[in-house]
């Protein structure tokens, strides 16, 4: 019998947002394994650098 409840299995998607490795510039995704503080594009500040 159902509960009305959808289950997703475990684990879907990342588990951490990668909005703040987006370049405001350029639209540049940041990728490497430690987050830069500039773009590797453009070399703009990268948002997580300036937390």
């Amino acid at each position: 019998m159902s509960d009305g409840f959808i289950r997703i299995p475990e684990p879907v998607g990342d588990a951490a947002c990668w909005l703040g490795r987006v370049c405001p510039e350029c639209g540049g995704l940041d990728e490497t394994p430690a987050p830069a503080a500039t773009c590797p594009r453009c070399g703009a500040e990268l948002p997580e650098a300036a937390r």
